[in-house]
């Protein structure tokens, strides 16, 4: 058993938890489903720059009654995600022989025997429609709250959000088709005029164009963008994440736009979608620069090398026995709907929808040139 047997502990959490509750910190309520994962990640930060190389055991959220429940156990996934992202050294203990019992904050006896100096532990409280985030770092041996920090998300979406993952686990979702309403959007200045240019598989851009992709997923999944030139170099568009269906997303921002420059370049933007996507890819970057090294991707030449070696990259992680394909030119697209997107400058931009789909995994591919 770690520290000291601190009784005065509940108290002191409570009453500092209201103290900082009431002095302010809190930030906007976050409207809609696809913010749980950035409410998460800001839940994480200010924390996970204390904890810096300190490894710190997790030991899960809890419902304001002390149990866990399907909305805890996505949390704990999403929360767990964001402090390895962030390097934090992370101990996860089996949170199914933690039990909590009653309101307690915190437990005393789970954090006097932990195996860490520091601990966290969170909290979901339920009140006029919101569920109000809490997450404690913990001295272990001192008994002594090091920090706090607190997020509100709707609480109707938090649950809708985890039923339908339990649901998916189950085998309910999880055999529906990926599904995505892909725009990919190219502006020139024309005489102080920004006019839309459409971008088709070997199109030849013009240096000073802007790039920008919008989409909207019809399932929940993860989605990474990305931009490859025939130099080898490598530029996000969107970073991988966790999106939810029927909410147009944007990359690199709704304000954001690539601005092509280097001349006699070519590109491929990929986008892939899958219910998982791994964050570890230096071997694929490793693979795709040999190519280029090799004089065996050139211009135009040889993309479909790129291609390959992505899909030979994600076959190996993939967790089901399925051919995996990239998708080039009009094979796997069906055209979608016109849109209308009003830009930040007031431009009424019109463009027609990629309609993808397939499972488990999806791979779009778009090479184009700069002149």
């Amino acid at each position: 058993m770690r520290g000291k047997c601190n009784w005065w502990w509940e108290g002191m959490v409570l009453s500092l938890s209201v103290f900082l509750w009431a002095c302010g910190g809190w930030s906007p309520p976050s409207r809609g489903g696809d913010e749980i994962d950035l409410v998460v990640r800001e839940l994480v930060g200010p924390l996970g720059e204390q904890v810096g190389e300190e490894q710190v055991s997790w030991l899960g959220f809890r419902e304001s009654d002390g149990k866990s429940s399907p909305t805890t156990e996505l949390l704990d996934e999403q929360l767990i995600s964001a402090l390895l992202r962030t390097g934090v050294r992370l101990a996860t203990p089996d949170r199914s022989q933690l039990k909590w019992e009653g309101e307690e904050l915190v437990p005393p006896r789970l954090w006097q025997e932990a195996e860490t100096e520091r601990v966290l532990a969170g909290r979901v409280e339920v009140a006029d429609g919101w569920a109000y985030l809490r997450l404690f770092l913990i001295d272990a041996e001192e008994g002594l709250l090091l920090g706090t920090v607190r997020r509100r998300l709707e609480e109707s979406q938090l649950r809708e959000l985890a039923a339908r993952k339990t649901g998916s686990e189950e085998g309910g979702e999880e055999e529906a088709e990926l599904a995505v309403d892909l725009h990919l959007l190219v502006l020139r200045d024309e005489a102080g005029m920004m006019h839309p240019v459409a971008v088709e598989e070997g199109v030849m851009l013009e240096s000073g164009d802007r790039l920008q992709v919008r989409f909207k997923v019809a399932t929940d999944c993860q989605v990474y963008a990305f931009l490859y030139s025939s130099k080898g170099e490598r530029r996000d568009l969107f970073g991988s994440q966790l999106v939810y269906s029927g909410r147009w997303q944007y990359g690199p921002g709704r304000d954001g736009w690539v601005t092509l420059g280097e001349v006699d370049q070519v590109h491929t933007l990929y986008f892939l979608a899958g219910r998982r996507l791994s964050d570890e890819r230096e071997e694929l970057w490793e693979r795709m620069g040999e190519l280029i090294e090799e004089g065996r991707v050139d211009r135009f030449s040889g993309v479909e090398l790129l291609d390959g070696a992505l899909v030979e990259f994600l076959q190996r992680r993939a967790e089901e026995n399925v051919q995996i394909a990239a998708s080039r030119g009009s094979e796997g697209v069906v055209d979608g709907e016109v849109e209308e997107f009003i830009l930040e400058d007031g431009t009424a931009l019109k463009s027609r929808a990629e309609i993808l789909s397939g499972s488990p995994l999806l791979i779009r591919a778009v090479s184009f040139g700069v002149q």
